[in-house]
């Protein structure tokens, strides 16, 4: 889990310039100038990640940002990140197979993707373990097999 990162420049949690491969993990709570989770310049795959919750000063990818690279996001979250009062999930050419986005303001996912706009996200505790975010859309249990 990438947890309560900062930078003030590009990626709050990380900035990539080469080959990034990241699989089930949770990118929550980072901030950047751009990028609150990710920025990257260079070949950026991710499966299966949540990126929620994270932030960028300058309204550029409060989840991911693209600098001239390549991100490729696969079976993933990626919701309720924030850049200047609005939702800035991503920013750039984004390609998305089976991705849940909360708002596409800034990027333009292509090819599969799927816009909710009325995800929540209830924080729950994990037996003394660090807390963990669940995607909830507001009916009685969270996601579940697809949903």
């Amino acid at each position: 889990m990438f947890y309560a990162n900062e930078s003030f420049g590009k990626g709050g949690a990380i900035n990539n310039a080469g080959e990034l491969r990241v699989w089930n993990s949770t990118f929550a709570s980072n901030d950047a100038g751009q990028g609150g989770a990710i920025s990257s310049s260079g070949m950026a795959e991710l499966r299966f990640v949540t990126i929620v919750g994270n932030s960028s000063k300058n309204k550029i990818g409060a989840g991911t940002h693209l600098n001239g690279g390549e991100i490729k996001l696969f079976n993933s979250i990626v919701a309720n990140n924030f850049s200047g009062g609005s939702f800035y999930d991503c920013s750039g050419q984004t390609f998305a197979q089976n991705v849940l986005f909360s708002s596409t303001q800034g990027c333009q996912p292509d090819p599969d993707y799927i816009v909710v706009t009325d995800i929540y996200f209830k924080k729950y505790e994990s037996s003394g373990q660090q807390d963990l975010f669940n995607a909830y859309d507001g009916r009685e249990f969270p996601f579940e097999n697809g949903g």
